[in-house]
């Protein structure tokens, strides 16, 4: 029943109650149960990311690269940030993520629990730096083109 909801939420994105704007990118998010539903976009012909940390800081983040290709299809990688380099550390599974392209816009949907064993957990009302990058680039190891924090509420 859960998957078959998620589902439904990645392909018409139902209401989501937060939102914020940096470094050219837009993130919507809502938390559901002990998940994250969200949604970003850009205008960005590779790689976007939404990154969570606890501090004001690269270090430590969990990054969601997610990456749209027309012929290859959805990347939604989880990684942990140790600058000057990022690790794989999960993926999320395919009928978790959804996405597009339109011109140079990139978007995409995903859902993803807020507890993770290697990763930051997450929690709803919790206070977090929000990373968000895009690059001009497909390849998740080239580096953002910009990058932007922000102080959220989940």
């Amino acid at each position: 029943m859960l998957a078959a909801l998620f589902s439904v939420a990645l392909a018409c994105p139902p209401h989501l109650d937060r939102r914020a704007d940096a470094a050219g990118v837009t993130f919507s998010w809502r938390v559901q149960d002990d998940h994250l539903v969200g949604r970003v976009s850009a205008q960005s012909d590779g790689w976007v990311v939404v990154g969570f940390n606890d501090a004001p800081a690269l270090d430590g983040s969990r990054l969601v690269f997610l990456a749209v290709d027309d012929h290859d299809g959805i990347v939604a990688e989880q990684h942990v940030a140790r600058p000057p380099h990022h690790f794989l550390v999960d993926v999320i599974a395919s009928d978790q993520v959804a996405g597009g392209r339109s011109g140079s816009a990139v978007w995409a949907s995903f859902v993803m629990p807020l507890d993770h064993d290697a990763l930051l957990s997450l929690r709803s009302g919790q206070t977090i730096w929000l990373t968000l990058a895009w690059s001009h680039s497909l390849d998740l190891f080239h580096h953002s083109a910009r990058r932007e924090m922000v102080a959220v509420t989940l």
